[in-house]
């Protein structure tokens, strides 16, 4: 084998591995974002909070478009005359049951 056959066999071989080492690299960042559990739940919850909002924001909008003859009473309420405090409790509570039962789930219990 002459020396030009040589250097490019290793330079092949070279690249060959820092193929390897990267998708290593991307193999083990993707088992490391399975295995966090509390990520994957806060994820999970956040999904969930953007659906609810979103349900409500859709099912606000039908009830305004509702005659006032049909609507049931105080239906329409600003968000602004909930108590800030009373919305923030609820969706810690809320989010905190969700996590809980999703950290059970993913754990196997």
């Amino acid at each position: 084998m002459n020396d030009t056959a040589r250097g490019e066999s290793e330079r092949e071989l070279k690249e060959d591995i820092e193929r390897t080492r990267e998708r290593l690299g991307e193999t083990v960042e993707a088992l490391a974002a399975k295995a966090d559990v509390r990520k994957q739940a806060r994820h999970a919850a956040d999904q969930m909070s953007a659906r609810v909002k979103s349900k409500a924001r859709e099912a606000a909008g039908s009830v305004r478009q509702l005659p006032r003859s049909v609507r049931p009473a105080g239906s329409v309420r600003s968000v602004r005359s909930v108590p800030p405090p009373a919305v923030a409790a609820a969706a810690a509570g809320t989010a905190t049951l969700l996590l809980g039962y999703l950290v059970k789930r993913w754990s196997g219990r």
